[in-house]
């Protein structure tokens, strides 16, 4: 939590372009060393975790310097679009990278898709350097100029706690991570023990989803100038609870011969649900937060994404073992759609009384 918090004060006050090209350095040196550990046969397991950790960190910096840098690039305007479609690549990334990796693995050998992860973030690192910024306008120099009323590596909390539309997207966005997307942690024997599938099953389950991932941005790109823009976080939240609802009675309901396609389906829809809550949830906080605090405020989102994942899977896996995995699935998505209700009947998303009038929110 330290490191997100710190994070984001870096991204307020250091150049966002020097933050990003320094972190896909750091991530390349140390996909290499993997490389050649993996290639020179002598790798541990503390080796690994050591670098995982350290990816992880560079990670957590350099999401709010990108949040602050795509603001930057294209401004308050088209924002939404680029948060979508920031997604969708993500989405496509997840499709695309394991099926690259597996490939370089069966041609080349173990050491390669780290040596290619390592070429991705040079690659990136060059993109950075040829990334022309437009001026600053006037109310980004202004905010900078008072930027110390706004210091402190506390300012994003302070913040958060005086905007009660952003604090309810933070919590919802939190409740989301927990009770929607525990079921991660089953899917691997939700595979195996429920749809009787192997290896080649679980890819068709993380495909589906990565797929409707991939749609849903795309989605919310479309979406991102109508007016009630917040109304989209529910309905996401509905169909990727539906979503899981469905693929717990999938392997009762259907036979062999049709559960795991039906299953892929359920995933999909769940993916593109999933997206849609958190491609417009990080839209509707990016609109609200000034200049002065948005990279504190996005390191603690990155806290609140990164941290309820682990946390509802724990809590799924904890759950599955007395009540197997149909009853946590179904448990899960019946959760998300009583909050969906309860979002929809208090209106907690919508913008404060007289914003946003006239044009899309």
């Amino acid at each position: 939590m330290l490191v997100g918090l710190f994070a984001g004060v870096v991204a307020d006050r250091v150049s966002p372009r020097l933050m990003l090209s320094a972190m896909q350095v750091g991530q390349a040196v140390l996909a290499f060393v993997l490389a050649m550990l993996v290639g020179s046969g002598h790798v541990r397991i503390w080796q690994m975790a050591l670098i995982l950790a350290l990816s992880q960190v560079f990670v957590t910096f350099e999401e709010p310097s990108r949040q602050v840098f795509q603001r930057r690039l294209v401004g308050k305007a088209a924002l939404g679009h680029a948060i979508a479609l920031e997604s969708g690549l993500f989405n496509v990334s997840r499709v695309l990278g394991p099926a690259m990796a597996g490939l370089c693995l069966s041609l080349v050998g173990w050491a390669a898709p780290f040596a290619l992860n390592g070429v991705s973030f040079l690659a990136a690192f060059g993109i950075l350097t040829m990334i022309r910024t437009p001026p600053k306008d006037p109310e980004e120099v202004q905010a900078s100029i008072h930027r110390d009323e706004h210091g402190g590596i506390l300012a994003g909390l302070a913040y958060i706690r005086g905007d009660r539309r952003v604090l309810r997207t933070f919590l919802l966005l939190g409740f989301f991570g927990i009770a929607g997307m525990g079921y991660t942690a089953l899917v691997p024997a939700y595979t195996q023990k429920l749809l009787h599938a192997a290896e080649g099953g679980y890819s068709a389950l993380q495909v589906g989803g990565g797929i409707g991932s991939t749609a849903g941005a795309l989605l919310v790109a479309a979406l991102v100038g109508i007016r009630r823009r917040d109304r989209l976080v529910p309905a996401g939240m509905a169909l990727a609870g539906l979503s899981l609802v469905a693929a717990g009675f999938v392997p009762g309901v259907f036979g062999r011969g049709w559960a795991l396609p039906a299953a892929v389906a359920c995933m999909f829809a769940n993916g593109l649900g999933t997206i849609v809550v958190f491609a417009t949830a990080q839209t509707l906080v990016q609109d609200s937060v000034p200049d002065a605090v948005r990279g504190r405020v996005v390191g603690l989102w990155m806290i609140v994404y990164a941290g309820s994942f682990p946390i509802g899977s724990l809590t799924a896996g904890l759950l599955a073992k007395p009540l197997e995995i149909v009853p946590v699935m179904v448990g899960s998505g019946a959760i998300c759609l009583a909050v969906k209700l309860v979002v929809v009947a208090t209106n907690a998303l919508a913008p404060a009384k007289g914003e946003g009038a006239g044009e899309a929110v």
